[in-house]
């Protein structure tokens, strides 16, 4: 399976979703996670479309910053447990090979204390269960 992880800073420029096109169909991901989207949901659902990803989470920017977005392939299924501004906290299973796995797609804040409380909160979540 093939995640691509990418801080877009900002999905508003052609250009940027042009870019984020040509990732895909080079790389084929079975999952995109995007950061700093900086756009709202109506916006990245039509980014998510254009790609050809059936399935999504999104996450809507606060003001003009953050923001992010989950796309997933038909072959995979996704329940999301958790997500807040900086993370998006999933239980995946790939059909085809019949694996369940755990997927945080983390996007860490600037600041110092809410970056600790983000590890905090990562630390805790890694002693619920022992899937891969």
């Amino acid at each position: 399976m093939k995640l691509l992880c990418w801080n877009c800073q900002g999905l508003g420029s052609p250009l940027t979703v042009q870019a984020l096109k040509a990732l895909v169909v080079k790389e084929k991901p079975d999952l995109v996670f995007l950061m700093e989207t900086k756009n709202r949901e109506e916006v990245v659902t039509k980014i998510q479309r254009s790609l050809k990803y059936h399935n999504s989470y999104i996450i809507n920017p606060t003001c003009m910053s953050g923001g992010l977005a989950l796309f997933w392939s038909s072959h995979i299924n996704i329940n999301v447990e958790y997500a807040n501004q900086n993370m998006i906290d999933t239980f995946c299973f790939e059909n085809s090979k019949q694996i369940l796995m755990k997927i945080t797609c983390v996007y860490a804040p600037v600041n110092f204390h809410d970056r600790q409380l983000l590890w905090r909160a990562l630390s805790q979540l890694s002693h619920i269960n022992n899937l891969p």
